[in-house]
């Protein structure tokens, strides 16, 4: 499923990219007030790019087949709380992108490689943060964390 150039209130695909559809879903050059890709697992990769975000709200959600967001503006909000992949092979890549608002990792549990490079962010990130902490995210394959622009230590 593609979804390009549009101007979004709320997109929700949660429901479109249930468990067993393997078909990517792509967002690309949209303007979006609310983007909920919140609970459960997907099978389909998702892809966002060129696109400009107001609020993004991941909680819950295993991205098993992976989720790159790329060239984007979230100057909102931006929670991506207890979420992550369980699939080896799966990268979660966030890279050249604006943050406006703080980035929220609590809990999140990475089994793929992890990619978050080039990368502006203006209020912070939990991504480093919590050390020692129950909440601590967790990148199992490893990760590829460079060229970042902003604290990615906050608690």
């Amino acid at each position: 499923m593609t979804i390009e150039n549009k101007v979004l209130d709320t997109l929700d695909p949660s429901p479109v990219v249930p468990f067993s559809i393997n078909e990517p879903l792509i967002i690309n050059n949209c303007v979006i007030n609310k983007l909920i890709i919140s609970g459960g697992e997907s099978t389909a990769k998702m892809l966002i790019s060129n696109s400009i975000i107001s609020e993004i709200s991941a909680v819950g959600r295993y991205f098993n087949s992976g989720l790159e967001i790329s060239n984007c503006i979230i100057n909102k909000v931006c929670t991506f709380e207890a979420t992550g992949n369980k699939e080896t092979k799966a990268e979660i890549v966030f890279e050249n992108n604006i943050f406006g608002c703080f980035v929220d990792f609590l809990d999140a549990y990475y089994t793929g490689p992890f990619i978050f490079r080039n990368n502006i962010l203006l209020a912070g990130s939990s991504l480093l943060g919590n050390k020692g902490t129950m909440v601590e995210t967790s990148f199992l394959s490893g990760s590829i964390i460079e060229n970042n622009i902003g604290d990615l230590y906050m608690d």
